[in-house]
């Protein structure tokens, strides 16, 4: 019995994928010291709101909890 590995790998589709990268990579560049300030203030923000969300619906698990007397 014969393993063909030619079904699990499809080298042509790796190959364009490895040329894509090489693109893209070719592309990017480094951010400015500003466009980094502005990521890290708007991620910084973005976790403050989820971190109030969360604490709001755990307050209210626990107001609910200690409404049902448990």
């Amino acid at each position: 019995m014969k393993l063909g590995f030619g079904k699990f790998l499809n080298f042509t589709k790796i190959k364009e994928f490895l040329i894509q990268c090489k693109r893209t990579l070719k592309i990017a560049r480094k951010p400015t010291k500003d466009e980094l300030k502005k990521t890290f203030r708007i991620c910084g923000i973005g976790f403050i709101i989820i971190g109030i969300i969360g604490f709001v619906f755990y307050l209210l698990s626990m107001l609910g909890l200690i409404a049902m007397g448990i």
